[in-house]
């Protein structure tokens, strides 16, 4: 079997499973192919590029933790008002 025939039982045994798939499957292999991208792009960032996404993500969590505190500090005070108001 030479490698074109290959390409074409792999081409169609892909779209055989491309047709089964749920939206789950769907949402898994976009999942897969995201990772794998990621992965790729990664190996391809220097140093100082990965140093400052990472600096860019470490803030981004730090900023969502304040605000979650700030949400659930806003949260109290609305009940503390609404139990004084009843």
């Amino acid at each position: 079997m030479d490698q074109e025939q290959k390409n074409q039982v792999t081409e169609v045994i892909a779209n055989g499973i491309l047709n089964t798939l749920n939206i789950n499957g769907i949402l898994e292999a976009t999942k897969s192919y995201s990772m794998q991208m990621a992965k790729n792009r990664v190996e391809v960032m220097s140093e100082e590029e990965l140093t400052e996404t990472l600096k860019k993500i470490e803030q981004a969590v730090e900023e969502q933790k304040l605000s979650k505190e700030s949400s659930s500090e806003s949260q109290e005070q609305a009940e503390d008002q609404v139990a004084e108001a009843t």
